[in-house]
């Protein structure tokens, strides 16, 4: 048997025959990889939870209906806007309502971006927390150590989301800060 007819045999007995193999670009790779990206973006938007309107409404008018269209331009800001709604869906609204989720910063702003109309052609929706993260880590971060007057104890912080060892209050600077 010649190697066409064995191929040919292979695919009559329903093997696959081999595919010749291309060159990979850099670019074409690259599609390959936003498409993917995209697909899992699909697949996971279907999963998301889904919150009451009037606590979505809430959140998106008091940190995104505020902002001066400049700042809309800036992705720094945009991020920290849904860092801050994050937070206070945390700390406000879940003690309003327990019964919603707990959510990460990560799907907040996913669930975020597809009712805000200033957040749904924004890149944060599905990238936010590797974007975000990679911005923050770039801005200086102020701290401070906190006693009482007798100097017998201190004030120390844990994030809440995270088994991080208790630190000093610290933050990210905010402009003109």
């Amino acid at each position: 048997n010649s190697p066409s007819t064995k191929n040919k045999q292979q695919s009559e007995e329903g093997e696959r025959k081999p595919s010749p193999q291309r060159p990979r670009t850099s670019q074409g790779h690259k599609e390959q990889q936003r498409k993917k990206e995209k697909e899992m973006a699909v697949r996971t938007e279907k999963k998301l939870p889904v919150l009451p309107m009037e606590v979505l409404d809430d959140i998106s008018c008091r940190f995104f209906n505020t902002i001066p269209t400049e700042e809309l331009e800036e992705d720094s800001h945009i991020g920290s806007q849904i860092e801050m709604a994050h937070w206070f869906y945390l700390d406000h609204t879940l003690k309003r309502d327990p019964t919603l989720p707990r959510l990460g910063i990560s799907v907040f702003s996913r669930v975020l971006s597809r009712h805000c109309p200033i957040l749904k052609h924004s890149e944060f929706g599905s990238n936010f927390v590797t974007i975000w993260n990679e911005y923050k880590r770039k801005i200086p971060v102020c701290g401070a150590i906190l006693v009482n007057p007798t100097y017998e104890k201190i004030i120390l912080v844990q994030s809440m989301d995270s088994k991080s060892p208790w630190t000093f209050p610290r933050g990210k600077k905010n402009r003109n800060e």
